[in-house]
């Protein structure tokens, strides 16, 4: 995805979805349930492409140490594994494979491919939706992706 381009023509969901109801209620219940049974400081969270930062900033709310990196050449499961402990969790928006204008998706064996030293625990919807043009034309049907890495 050409993220400039994105941004300059006001087209960032992943940030507009702040805004949109169902989806913040399912992100806030997936923190609720990453935040189950621990107390604050939660530890280290990482805001891979950050953009603004709002996603980060509301971890930090919540209580996690929040460090955000944003512009990288190529975000994998690789570079992930490189930078997070043995036995860290990754929350991972995956917008499905299809031809649509700005965003290539991926599908279930792709992320698995990307990050082979990790179990997908979870796949749920993320309950965003995009004004009705812009629904129509891309038509997200998002799932929030919930991979573990286990010990070695």
């Amino acid at each position: 995805m050409n993220y400039r381009l994105a941004y300059w023509l006001g087209f960032h969901p992943w940030e507009d979805a702040a805004t949109d109801a169902p989806f913040a209620a399912k992100i806030s219940e997936i923190f609720d349930r990453e935040e189950s049974g621990r107390e604050p400081p939660y530890g280290p969270a990482l805001d891979i492409g950050t953009g603004s930062g709002i996603w980060g900033v509301e971890l930090a709310k919540r209580g996690w140490q929040v460090t955000g990196v944003d512009i990288v050449g190529k975000a994998m499961g690789r570079g992930v594994t490189a930078v997070t402990s043995p036995d860290a969790t990754v929350l991972l928006l995956v917008w499905p494979k299809r031809r649509r204008p700005l965003i290539r998706g991926a599908n279930r064996d792709e992320v698995e491919e990307a990050f082979r030293d990790w179990t997908i625990t979870h796949v749920e919807p993320s309950q965003f939706r995009l004004p009705k043009p812009m629904q129509l034309l891309l038509r997200p049907d998002e799932h929030w992706y919930r991979l573990h890495r286990a010990s070695a």
